[in-house]
C-alpha cells in the first residue's frame, strides 16, 4: 500500500457477550484487581476490574466462577448464579 491508502484488514472478533458484575469479600472488601475470572471448568472467562467489578465474556453466564483470593497459599472464592444475573446486585464471593 502507498502512503495515505485505504487498506481493508480483516479481525478475528470475540462474539461472546460481556457480562459487568459487582463483587466483593463477606467482610465487604473489595476483590483483587487484575486477577483472573474462571468458570466451574477452570477456563479463564474474565478478570477482576476496578472497584471490583468482574468483567466476563461468555455465551452463556456459568453456573460458577472463581476468583482468587491468595496466589501463593493457592485460596480463592467462589461466586455461584442462578439461572439470570441481575447487573445492578452485589455478589458475595464466597
Amino acid at each position: 500500500p502507498y502512503r495515505g491508502a485505504v487498506v481493508l484488514v480483516n479481525f478475528d472478533t470475540d462474539q461472546r457477550k460481556p457480562w459487568f458484575i459487582k463483587a466483593q469479600r463477606p467482610d465487604g472488601s473489595p476483590l483483587i484487581f487484575g486477577y483472573d475470572v474462571v468458570d466451574h471448568h477452570g477456563h479463564n472467562v474474565g478478570i477482576v476490574g476496578q472497584g471490583s467489578q468482574l468483567f466476563i465474556r461468555t455465551n452463556d453466564i456459568p453456573p460458577e466462577v472463581s476468583v482468587p483470593v491468595d496466589k501463593e497459599q493457592g485460596l480463592s472464592c467462589s461466586i455461584t448464579f442462578g439461572k439470570t444475573v441481575d447487573e445492578s446486585k452485589v455478589y458475595i464471593c464466597r
